[in-house]
């Protein structure tokens, strides 16, 4: 005899029901995973390694080493791809497989020694280890780096809705997070910044020699979460797989998880699963497999069921289990069984197929796989272990002692469909209403689901027979009432996959199938089947009773679609389309929601119906028609109102409503007889089913059900109760349904966003509306898809409309923002885009925070705030201030922004620094604010080099005046480079008698003697200048008296010569150098420019010098850097990057320069960078006149 089940030992985490946790990559990756998940050698001890995670692990590190073919074990692998796809639906062994790699690689990472790896893996697989230890060197000179990507977790896959703020920059994107986490940002910032996909040279540059096992999860979520329109996305994966499969890439390997299955190449759905996610990943998904040589490897396969179930909840070795089954085998062959049992025995091959899946039947997993790969709303490997866990909990609780005195095989009756709870978790968790409905088919005919609590107090058999058994069975002998609630059982677990409806005859078990699910037996089997058809109020036989070949199942509730033909029959086309109206103004104003339209939505039935507030507003307006509409309706509505846009099922005089696909009358019952008829047509017939639906009374049910439940008594009363409950499910299942048709049909019949634009009516097609998504929003986004609505409108697109549109120009023209309003909202002779007033003044206000426009208000021009002291220059934007001066100026005067106008800065300029000279107060001097932080007098500036640049760039602000200093320089008129002049500099000082002091500081290349001088004022100081090469220099000045600093000026110096050096910031205003420009040295003092120098110093050579110190609270890191080798530096600026990401209190600072060895043109050096305006550069440049 074998080991009773019940002697079995099971794993600790089962007895927990933490045996498998609903643990996401996340979870793991974040260090909140139960230990068992977290620690890596618990983890491959409870993890089957099926032959095709096996193949996915070693062709990843096949990836890394850049091995197209290798040898493990006895098998050859071979691998064409970089990619490779994990395809699955819910709970398919993705995610455990996903932990696994993370694990390995992390283990692989982190390892002090072979050893310590090799011991870990051996657990996992022989031959495994036995791999990684023979290519130990190579896999450790890649030391690859394992990056996650977790879709349910924003910090894991940042996106527009949840970014995360990295090193003072925000990460918007999968891609911009997939860059950082490499070191290579740089290659998609502009992608992550515009919220765009990357460029497939893009994601090469990133992902070519990473080094890196990237592991992405959960991408459907990202559909539906991130919110970036799904082309986006869509489009970067098709990128993503073209970079890594279509080019030569190396050392790196990228594993996505899908949420579908493939078949031929082709990703599927589970059936009732195909809303899951939204309809372009799969979309996207088949465009990736499309791709040649993309790697397909489905972790776990149906065969691997068994062994994966042994290892998740059994404490016993494979070696003790073969022993069990045995034993087990050899007692059983001792026995006589009935001749029907002994030939399905031979049959099914049972003997042979028990020592594979001992201690679960066969026909136990067979049942298992039904139900996790067929009910739509289960997850397959996930809730398949979690049935089979709670099976065998509740024979080791002693559940199933009342059926059996030996329990030697895991039987699929043993499926505890009697629990309440494990009901409720397992076999009916998530079950939509049509399953749900089983639950009165189990109580009438198998079991009456009790709570846990109440079968342990149930002390006697009869008690549970009383309690427990369906009525139907009570009054049997006791020997066949064991053997009919363990047939019944497996009856209602097929029934249930199949919804009990005759055409799923395929899923209901035959005679065959249920006398193998409770063998061996020495019971009669067909004699007992025999009992229950007569017993079973709703047990259906179809076929010969007798035979091995009939199927058997418990129906579903009785067809309500006569009552809804007779109903229909009443309601006319006008009901139906008031229906429409309905239903489109619920998905109009049934969610709070916000779009572009606002309140200006309507539905409507003719064009007359309009609400005037509506098409009049400032505001873009969306109709809709829920009937059809003429072309001339359309044009009378539209013309002149460039901000409205229409939806109409059909437009006469431009189009034909489409007619009814075959896919359509195949799949609406109610259609069949509409072949060759329109879209139109069919959406009204649907809508007449779905009012009729509507109209269903409990009044109709009780007829109803009536007219098919004959005789008195409790028990068919408790049948009509039932009856009439089912009823109403179907009544509101059926409501769903043509809800589901209707809206398919409301989808393909407003496909199409008519407007008025170039002196005539448009459309734009191929818009998808949905009855669970509200419609403005689905239209506002189709409309930015197609380019009618900006993502984003910006002052260049203001620009852009000044200059095409109204033929002005921007740098010459006032612009008036009140007249550009009016022409953008009325236009339909141009293609100017559909915008809200709010976008539009947004886009305004834009413009006017880059100061590159003065504001006229009337009479007054509005330009630079000058701030009141150098501290308020420092810290406050001036942009923001400058925009508050203005608002402040409407609201002051009662007046809008569309009284302002805006003139180009330059245009103003004199007026306006003249003006702002004028009014500085006389104890005040008025002071520039340089980009680098330099404080200039405002008279220095104005007689330096490029006054107007300086004072634009810079900011202005007021300093108090202690004393009157006037600085009055006598200079030679030009100075050339190498040869030596003489002038004098003199200084007064009024109000002062004291001594004062003179110190002069000139730029590096100039020499001034003497640089010190002391008296009294005014003081002449004779000096002597001379400058190696050519250039624009400054002579700083600093004016002392009593030990105190009375002033500070600069004096702008420019030198002739062949060459002349000077100082570059790279702006938004920078414009390409000409050629003749070289690069002497580039610096950066910021974390992320480093990244450049690196670049600049790999493609140029040179010296690199410079310190990194990184300060916390605990202590202080300083490196200090002098090499010519950019890997170095390369090497340092990954941990130092990430440790400065990490920190929350602490500060960084970075002091780096690169001296060139050949000095490369500036055009050249600048082409390529990503953060040029975190670089200072020092250029030479040839001098004219020299």
């Amino acid at each position: 005899m074998g080991m009773d089940v019940r002697s079995l030992k099971i794993r600790e985490e089962v007895k927990d029901l933490q045996y498998e946790p609903a643990v996401d990559l996340g979870n793991v990756v974040k260090g909140v995973a139960p230990e068992f998940i977290l620690n890596p050698a618990l983890f491959f001890e409870r993890t089957y390694l099926t032959e095709s995670m096996k193949e996915l692990i070693i062709k990843v590190f096949m990836n890394l080493l850049g091995l197209k073919s290798t040898v493990v074990g006895n098998r050859r692998y071979e691998v064409s791809s970089n990619l490779i796809l994990l395809p699955s639906d819910l709970g398919g062994g993705k995610t455990h497989t996903l932990i696994l790699l993370y694990h390995i690689f992390k283990l692989i990472g982190e390892a002090r020694d072979l050893s310590e790896v090799v011991n870990k893996i051996r657990v996992l697989d022989e031959d495994l280890a036995e791999f990684i230890s023979k290519n130990w060197t190579k896999i450790k000179e890649v030391s690859p780096k394992v990056t996650v990507i977790d879709c349910k977790y924003s910090d894991l896959a940042p996106s527009p809705v949840k970014p995360i703020s990295i090193a003072g920059r925000e990460i918007k994107t999968l891609w911009g997070y997939l860059g950082y986490e490499l070191g290579r940002y740089e290659f998609v910032k502009e992608a992550d910044e515009r919220e765009t996909a990357p460029y497939v040279d893009m994601l090469l540059n990133v992902l070519n020699e990473s080094r890196a096992v990237v592991l992405i999860d959960e991408i459907g979520r990202y559909y539906d979460l991130s919110g970036l329109s799904t082309t986006t996305i869509s489009a970067f994966l098709m990128n993503l797989a073209e970079a890594v499969s279509g080019y030569t890439v190396s050392k790196v390997a990228v594993v996505i998880s899908v949420p579908y299955e493939v078949v031929h190449e082709k990703a599927e759905a589970k059936a009732g699963m195909e809303y899951i996610h939204r309809p372009e990943l799969i979309n996207a998904i088949n465009k990736v497999l499309s791709r040649p040589n993309v790697e397909i490897i489905k972790p776990v396969e149906r065969r691997d069921l068994a062994e994966i179930l042994r290892k998740r909840i059994f404490a016993h070795s494979r070696e003790e289990f073969d022993r069990f089954a045995g034993e087990f085998i050899t007692a059983e062959l001792s026995k006589e069984y009935p001749r029907q049992v002994s030939k399905v025995l031979d049959d099914k091959g049972f003997w042979g197929e028990v020592r594979k899946t001992y201690p679960f039947h066969p026909r136990f997993l067979e049942v298992l796989e039904m139900l996790a790969y067929r009910l739509p709303y289960l997850q397959r490997t996930r809730d398949a272990i979690k049935i089979a866990v709670r099976t065998v909990l509740a024979i080791k609780e002693g559940l199933f002692d009342w059926l059996e005195d030996e329990i030697n095989l895991v039987m699929p009756y043993h499926i505890p469909l009697f629990v309440g709870e494990v009901l409720e978790e397992t076999v009916l968790r998530n079950a939509p209403k049509e399953y749900k409905v089983f639950q009165l088919i189990l109580r009438s005919n198998v079991v009456e689901p009790v709570t846990f609590s109440e079968l342990k107090k149930l002390e006697r058999k009869e008690d549970f027979y009383e309690r427990v058994v369906a009525r139907a069975l009570r009054n049997l002998s006791e020997e066949d009432r064991k053997l009919g609630v363990k047939l019944a059982s497996v009856i209602w677990l097929h029934s249930l996959v199949g919804l009990g409806i005759p055409m799923n005859m395929g899923d209901f078990p035959t005679t065959a199938d249920l006398v193998y699910s409770i063998s061996p037996t020495e019971l009669d089997v067909k004699g007992v089947l025999s009992v229950l058809r007569g017993v079973l109020p709703q047990l259906i036989v179809h076929g010969d009773p007798e035979s091995d070949a009939a199927r058997w199942f418990f129906a579903r509730i009785p067809s309500i679609e006569e009552l809804v033909e007779i109903l229909k029959k009443n309601v006319t086309d006008e009901m139906a389309k008031d229906k429409l109206a309905r239903l489109l103004e619920e998905g109009l104003r049934g969610r709070r929601t916000t779009s572009i339209f606002r309140d200006n939505v309507a539905v409507v039935r003719d064009s007359r119906d309009v609400p005037r507030e509506v098409v009049e507003s400032v505001n873009p307006a969306l109709i809709i028609f829920a009937d059809k509409v003429s072309k001339e309706e359309l044009v009378e509505l539209l013309k002149g109102r460039n901000n409205v846009v229409v939806l109409a099922p059909c437009v006469e005089g431009i189009e034909e409503s489409d007619e009814l696909s075959p896919e359509d009358i195949k799949g609406i019952r109610e259609l069949i007889g509409f072949k060759g008829r329109s879209v139109w047509e069919g959406l009204l017939e649907l809508l007449r089913y779905y009012v009729a639906t509507e109209g269903i009374t409990e009044a109709h049910l009780k007829s109803f059900v009536g007219e098919r439940i004959a005789g008195g008594g409790e028990e068919h009363e408790l049948l009509a109760e039932d009856l009439m409950k089912l009823l109403k499910e179907k009544v509101a299942g059926k409501k769903d349904y043509f809800y589901k048709h209707t809206w398919n049909l409301i989808n393909k019949s407003y496909h199409r966003v008519y407007y008025y634009r170039l002196g005539e009516l448009r459309y734009e097609d191929g818009l998808t509306i949905e009855s669970d998504k509200p419609i403005a929003p689905l239209v506002e986004g189709f409309l930015k898809d197609k380019g009618l609505i900006p993502s984003e409108f910006r002052r260049d697109n203001i620009i852009s409309i000044v200059r095409d549109y109204l033929g002005l120009d921007p740098k010459r023209d006032v612009i008036s923002v009140g007249h550009l309003w009016s022409f953008i909202r009325t236009t339909d002779r141009a293609n100017v885009p559909l915008i809200s007033y709010k976008m539009f003044i947004e886009a305004v206000k834009d413009l006017v925070r880059t100061l590159d426009y003065a504001v006229k208000i009337r009479e007054i021009v509005l330009w630079k705030p000058v701030f009141d002291n150098r501290v308020e220059a420092e810290e406050k934007s001036e942009s923001e201030v400058f925009l508050n001066m203005v608002r402040e100026y409407l609201d002051k005067t009662r007046m809008s922004w569309n009284d302002v106008e805006l003139m180009y800065w330059e245009n103003v300029f004199d007026k306006w620094i003249k003006r702002v000279i004028e009014i500085t107060p006389k104890d005040k001097l008025l002071k520039v604010l340089d980009r680098r932080g330099n404080v200039l007098d405002i008279r220095d500036v104005l007689s330096g080099f490029d006054p107007r640049s300086v004072i634009k760039a810079g900011k202005l602000f007021y300093e108090v005046k202690k004393y009157v200093v006037e600085v009055e320089p006598n200079l030679p008129e030009e100075i050339w480079e190498k040869r030596e002049y003489r002038g004098s500099v003199k200084v007064i000082v009024e109000n002062f008698d004291e001594e004062i002091e003179v110190k002069l500081y000139p730029d590096s290349g100039l020499e001034v003697e003497p640089s010190e001088f002391k008296g009294r004022a005014p003081l002449t100081c004779e000096l002597k200048l001379m400058a190696e090469r050519a250039g624009d220099y400054r002579i700083f000045i600093e004016i002392y008296g009593k030990g105190e600093l009375l002033e500070k000026r600069i004096l702008s110096i420019p030198v002739k010569g062949e060459w002349k050096e000077r100082e570059i910031i790279i702006s938004e205003e920078f414009k390409p150098a000409e050629e003749g420009v070289k690069v002497l040295c580039v610096e950066t003092r910021e974390i992320l420019g480093i990244p450049d120098v690196i670049r600049l110093a790999k493609s140029y050579g040179g010296e690199i010098r410079g310190k990194i110190s990184v300060e916390t609270e605990e202590g202080r890191i300083i490196l200090d850097i002098e090499t010519s080798d950019p890997r170095v530096l390369e090497t340092l600026w990954s941990p130092i990057n990430t440790l400065t990401r990490i920190l929350k209190r602490g500060t960084s600072s970075v002091d780096i320069r690169l001296i060139f060895r050949e000095e490369p043109e500036l055009r050249d050096a600048v082409r390529f960078l990503s953060y040029p305006k975190l670089l200072r550069f020092r250029v030479k440049e040839r001098a004219s006149g020299g």
